[in-house]
């Protein structure tokens, strides 16, 4: 098959080196968040499960307090309601959080050279299927669908899907155009300089200001010294917390 592209635009050099290069800090910033989550992830969710039995036990004074006020004995079981209702998103909030952490652990590590296999097989994809580059991929459901499994394969680092997705791109592609497709991308400087801006607000937030934590040691120590004193400190207020429930059950206030 003859050159798939053919570019008409002056800038167009430009316009791929950026969408390249945003597509490798989105990639980076995922790896970085895989990374941060394996190193304090354990921690995290240690802190976060303090969190959540704190709040259940604030939620329970507050509804035998109610109760109280009232001069009404707690039903067990519609305290148990409230207090599943008012904690339900931090629950989930804390499944992701495991989650995200289990998957960290599966991550695994690839070789340099495999990185830039990765990298080449991605770069000439991009030019082949990339959706702001190949207009034939708006229309193709078979090509969009390999664009987004080929943009998890890379951000995955899966090389061996990779591989076998650069086989299904290109017979994909013959069986869709037989010559040359000549694109002329409109606007081109102006998605020149979104790109720029996007690239830019991916480096300056999370995850990717991660990296400048994640490569300093004794930075990684100070974090954890104060995800341990912050579990040291829900610990302690569950303590109180406890003490005040048991003070308001000795009151008076009765559970059935």
């Amino acid at each position: 098959m003859q050159e798939l592209i053919k570019v008409k635009n002056s800038s167009y050099g430009r316009y791929e080196e950026l969408l390249l290069r945003r597509d490798a800090v989105k990639k980076e910033s995922y790896q970085l968040e895989i990374e941060y989550a394996r190193e304090f992830g354990e921690l995290i969710i240690d802190v976060f499960e303090e969190q959540i039995k704190c709040v259940k036990k604030k939620k329970t004074i507050e509804f035998c307090q109610a109760a109280a006020n009232r001069g009404k004995t707690v039903n067990q079981a519609e305290l148990h309601a409230f207090v599943e209702k008012e904690t339900e998103k931090l629950r989930s909030n804390l499944d992701d959080m495991v989650q995200d952490y289990e998957n960290s652990k599966a991550a695994t590590l690839i070789t340099e050279a495999d990185k830039i296999k990765i990298k080449q097989l991605y770069h000439k994809m991009v030019k082949q299927i990339h959706p702001d580059i190949n207009p034939m991929v708006a229309e193709s459901e078979e090509l969009k669908s390999l664009w987004q499994r080929t943009v998890i394969a890379y951000n995955c680092n899966d090389l061996k899907l990779l591989q076998e997705l650069e086989v299904l791109v290109g017979k994909a592609l013959e069986s869709i155009s037989d010559g040359q497709i000549e694109i002329k991308i409109p606007d081109i400087e102006d998605k020149i300089a979104e790109l720029g801006k996007e690239i830019q607000t991916i480096m300056e937030t999370d995850p990717y200001q991660y990296k400048f934590l994640l490569c300093d040691k004794d930075a990684v120590a100070e974090k954890k010294r104060s995800l341990e004193e912050e579990l040291k400190q829900y610990k302690d207020y569950g303590e109180q917390l406890d003490e005040l429930l048991n003070g308001l059950l000795s009151s008076g206030v009765s559970i059935t």
